[in-house]
């Protein structure tokens, strides 16, 4: 990575529970970064794009699911590693949805989770990170 590359990204993530309080995480694919690991929904976020118009697209755009309200809970700092190179500032959301899930072709799959199954899955962007801080939050 030359030095003009060498930016911090931001980025946005959402937290979004079922009626049972699982919270949804994607099965990443087709991708370079955090490719066949499990994330929360969301993406970067485009320049001249709010932040709430940008967690609004990405939930649409992975899930086909449409937020209805977004609650800012807490950012992730994701250093460079040996992983991925890239540093990402990532802020999360609690997520109010509707709708049906429909993946696109960056998912291969998706599931709901509970705070026990979190070592089950390879997390990827520091997503676990964020997940547990939020059920130690006791948001849910």
């Amino acid at each position: 990575m030359n030095a003009a590359e060498k930016v911090t990204r931001v980025a946005v993530r959402a937290i979004i529970q079922d009626e049972q309080k699982r919270v949804l995480i994607i099965k990443r694919s087709n991708t370079h970064y955090g490719n066949n690991q499990w994330c929360l929904p969301g993406g970067k976020v485009d320049f001249g794009v709010s932040v709430t118009a940008n967690l609004a697209k990405e939930i649409e755009e992975e899930t086909s699911l449409q937020c209805l309200k977004a609650e800012f809970l807490t950012y992730l700092d994701t250093l460079p590693s040996p992983e991925s190179d890239l540093h990402y500032v990532s802020l999360v959301f609690l997520c109010e949805v509707s709708g049906n899930i429909k993946l696109n072709e960056e998912s291969m799959g998706f599931t709901w989770i509970e705070k026990e199954q979190i070592n089950e899955f390879t997390i990827a962007f520091d997503n676990d990170k964020a997940l547990k801080w939020f059920w130690d939050k006791e948001y849910n």
